[in-house]
């Protein structure tokens, strides 16, 4: 077994811990001198992992700590930390002040046998055994490929630079002259181990400045490295933190959805335009639809169940439209075009499916006079691909603040969403205020200018547009 603990009625295998991908960046803090530079506090980044190595702690209070030497040469408050801790299996009968280390919290022991140092990089099973060198940085290094760490970060990994530890411990001559063999060897081992790592796909970065380690790795400044892993946690995802009920309702509803399809949707006083836009969607599309229901009448409700899906969508303050992000994530669709009921298709629509594909795909609004930006979007038609981000942050902004509409809310998380928010061609949505018309994909009638510009032929009533076609 690669990692066991003992849960009270002897000792089990510990799962669980081995995958492909971490998911965030590993620091590696060893004892070195730089340590005592490094502000742990800097260290707590969203997207960072830190392991800490041997007398790392208690100046690095780590996410999971390894040591293989004897407990007794550790802070004793250590076995007491919630973190995981790891030390190797021969120790699993050690005490510290007479309290077995094994009954203390997050106590893990690894099994380490003796193997060539890259092997670490092929040893990646569950029952895997660590590959022992003799010291603790190359198990601790093959802890990290372990877990699936794609990029690994070395801190206070002087190799024998400057004093002898980050906390002006002195050793002896005997003791110094172990530990400068010791670091002889591995820094001989870098440059197997770096052109080992690429070859999985991992990197191995040296952020102790000074190290000879330098000489054999990619430098990085400690600051410039975190800075990058923080870019782990999506720029799309707000800060703002949703009661249970509301968190519920900003997330997409269906948890295996397929094929491409289209929604549209209407309240009691707008159904009346959905026979309008159903007869120029079908003249060019054939595609499945979904009506959201804002309210409709039983009418309405019966007539769009002949045609496609009816959405139950839960109403949310403000007007009708606020409702519109969570009608999207209500779809059953793979990827979903939303259009206003009050937009008349003149072509094929298949077309702006590619834009969900690189976020949300909406056309830009030069009318709007509440948008005090330039670049202001039209949600008339938006485009999206089930679980994007984007949606969630804007169905979210709607039930947060109070603008306008579901227009103006998408608008206020532009800057943070950046390029997700995809600007596809002006022709694909037309809008009544635009000087050209002829070249529109969708002609958007908007306002009640634009509905009393919809053909009065072309009004059929919900009692007498006859079944699905």
């Amino acid at each position: 077994m690669a990692l066991w603990y003992d849960c009270g009625s002897g000792f089990v295998k510990a799962v669980g811990l081995a995958r492909r991908d971490l998911g965030a960046d590993v620091y590696l803090c060893c004892p070195g001198p730089s340590l005592a530079k490094v502000d742990p506090a800097a260290l707590r980044v969203p997207g960072a992992f830190v392991l800490g190595v041997n007398t790392s702690y208690p100046r690095i209070r780590p996410d999971m700590w390894i040591g293989m030497d004897t407990p007794g040469c550790y802070d004793p408050r250590l076995w007491w930390e919630p973190f995981p801790k790891i030390v190797r299996g021969t120790y699993r009968d050690e005490r510290c002040g007479g309290v077995p280390i094994r009954t203390c919290p997050g106590m893990y022991f690894a099994d380490v046998e003796r193997a060539y140092v890259t092997d670490l990089f092929r040893r990646r099973g569950h029952d895997a055994s660590f590959v022992w060198n003799g010291n603790t940085f190359i198990v601790a290094l093959h802890l990290a490929v372990w877990m699936g760490a794609k990029r690994i970060h070395l801190v206070g990994c002087d190799f024998g630079g400057g004093t002898d530890y980050h906390d002006a411990r002195k050793l002896d001559d005997q003791h110094r002259q172990t530990n400068r063999l010791l670091y002889q060897r591995l820094l001989s081992l870098l440059p197997r181990l770096r052109q080992a790592a690429a070859l999985n796909g991992i990197e191995i970065i040296s952020c102790t400045p000074d190290s000879p380690a330098n000489e054999h790795l990619a430098f990085m400044p400690l600051a410039d490295a975190l800075a990058r892993s923080a870019l782990r946690v999506p720029s799309v995802v707000s800060a703002d933190v949703l009661h249970a009920d509301q968190a519920r309702l900003c997330r997409w509803q269906h948890p295996s959805p397929a094929g491409d399809g289209v929604i549209t949707g209407a309240d009691a006083n707008q159904e009346w335009l959905l026979p309008w836009w159903w007869e120029h969607f079908r003249r060019q599309n054939n595609l499945p639809v979904a009506f959201a229901g804002f309210g409709m009448t039983p009418a309405a409700r019966t007539w769009c169940a002949q045609r496609g899906l009816v959405l139950e969508v839960p109403a949310v303050p403000g007007r009708t439209w606020h409702q519109k992000p969570f009608a999207i994530l209500a779809s059953p669709f793979r990827r979903t075009i939303w259009l206003d009921a009050d937009c008349e298709v003149r072509g094929d629509l298949s077309v702006m499916y590619p834009y969900a594909d690189r976020g949300v795909g909406v056309t830009l609004d030069p009318h709007n006079k509440w948008c005090k930006q330039p670049g202001a979007v039209q949600t008339g038609v938006v485009v999206a691909g089930h679980g994007e981000p984007i949606v969630e942050e804007w169905a979210k902004e709607v039930l947060l603040r109070q603008h306008r509409g579901d227009q103006e809310a998408l608008d206020a998380i532009r800057d943070r969403v950046g390029q997700r928010l995809a600007v596809m061609p002006r022709h694909y949505q037309r809008l009544r205020l635009d000087p050209q018309h002829d070249d529109a994909l969708v002609m958007h009638w908007t306002g009640d200018a634009g509905k009393r510009a919809i053909p009065a032929t072309l009004q059929v009533s919900l009692a007498s547009s006859g079944r699905k076609r």
